[in-house]
């Protein structure tokens, strides 16, 4: 497991849904697996998960400084 430096811009003391936003810096998560090929040789052997808060209205920020409202997909209603 290992984290890497975030460009999502800090939201203020809650996001818009109203949840509280206690963090003073982001960092987005990394799950890191790899397999030893002599267990299984066919198919993938490694994999990599990135754990990134999503809420709507979040913006990020790219090298340039420039930011951009990420397209966050609205939530499905359940059945």
């Amino acid at each position: 497991m290992y984290y890497q430096d975030s460009g999502i811009v800090n939201p203020g003391p809650r996001l818009p849904t109203g949840t509280r936003w206690e963090f003073d810096t982001m960092r987005e998560y990394r799950i890191a697996i790899l397999r030893n090929p002599d267990e299984d040789a066919v198919g993938e052997q490694k994999m990599n998960a990135h754990l990134r808060p999503r809420w709507q209205g979040m913006q990020v920020e790219k090298d340039d400084g420039s930011r951009f409202r990420l397209n966050i997909p609205a939530e499905s209603p359940r059945a």
